[in-house]
């Protein structure tokens, strides 16, 4: 908690900026809020403390405070950080092509390759391509990052091995997309010499299925085959279940039989008369009862 906020001070930038360069993976101590959020349990856990030894009728207006105060000290972000944020409307072309691309009919390879793209019609910086977002069919993308001109993280696979066939085109590039499991390409219009326009890429063989000023959409023909390592309905099926599962314990409570033993005072079976180690009856109240002379009756 006291690291992440030296790391926000000048000296600490600095300091932080320099190992970043300097040493090969230290870029993970980048965005220092993700730290500040491991701090968040203990401190919902120290407020609620405060609170519980507030005295009671102060509790209710503590309570108020403790949930008021993380929020007062950032008031920026009730306007959106000063107007800094703003949304953003995605023109009417990915609904065109989303509703033009069915779950089941091959994945999407994306033209220009990469995650990070800047559009004419949205902010003037790098944005995290939409389509996985905005499409029903798996998108492939390989997670690569470029830094400074050099590929960073590129993970090997279908993506890969679709952006190399792209990369290469030929005759060949239908069949090749086809025994990947690719079914589309979409290319989409990014900013070239701040200008939007789309990458100049060949693709022979492909049947143009949608035309917009912003998105290109192209069919690749012949059989589909299967994407690799995609979760079959039956493996979805199994993963909801247990999601099912896990909702209808959190909200339904404990088991019944655990229920029943708390009911019971604690004792090993539901409905069993609460014995004490001395074989006399005991009280259900547990420990916290106060302990009182027993009269016994005799008839």
């Amino acid at each position: 908690m006291v690291l992440p906020a030296l790391a926000a001070t000048g000296p600490g930038v600095a300091l932080l900026e320099a190992v970043v360069q300097a040493i090969p993976g230290s870029g993970l101590l980048r965005d220092g809020q993700k730290w500040v959020a491991l701090a968040a349990p203990l401190v919902a856990t120290c407020a609620a403390a405060l609170v519980a030894a507030m005295p009671a009728p102060a509790r209710a207006a503590g309570a108020v405070i403790a949930v008021a105060a993380p929020i007062a000290v950032l008031p920026g972000l009730a306007w959106g950080v000063g107007g800094a944020l703003a949304p953003v409307t995605y023109p009417a072309s990915w609904r065109t092509v989303a509703d033009a691309v069915p779950p089941d009919a091959g994945a999407v390879a994306v033209l220009p390759p990469g995650m990070f793209r800047q559009y004419g019609y949205g902010p003037p910086a790098p944005t995290l391509d939409p389509a996985p977002r905005m499409l029903r069919a798996p998108v492939l993308q390989t997670g690569e990052l470029r830094v400074g001109g050099r590929s960073v993280d590129r993970v090997p696979g279908p993506a890969a091995d679709a952006e190399d066939a792209l990369a290469a085109g030929g005759d060949e590039l239908a069949g090749r997309l086809a025994a990947l499991g690719v079914g589309w390409v979409l290319v989409e219009a990014v900013l070239i010499d701040g200008a939007p326009g789309f990458p100049t890429v060949p693709l022979p063989g492909l049947a143009l299925a949608a035309d917009t000023p912003e998105l290109r959409l192209y069919r690749v023909p012949g059989e589909i085959a299967p994407l690799p390592g995609r979760p079959s309905s039956a493996q979805r099926g199994g993963a909801w279940a247990a999601h099912l599962a896990w909702l209808a314990t959190l909200v339904g409570g404990p088991p019944p039989r655990r229920a029943a033993r708390r009911a019971a005072g604690g004792h090993g079976r539901a409905g069993a008369p609460a014995t004490s180690s001395r074989g006399g009856p005991r009280p259900l109240c547990g420990p916290y009862c106060t302990r009182v002379p027993v009269i016994h009756h005799l008839n």
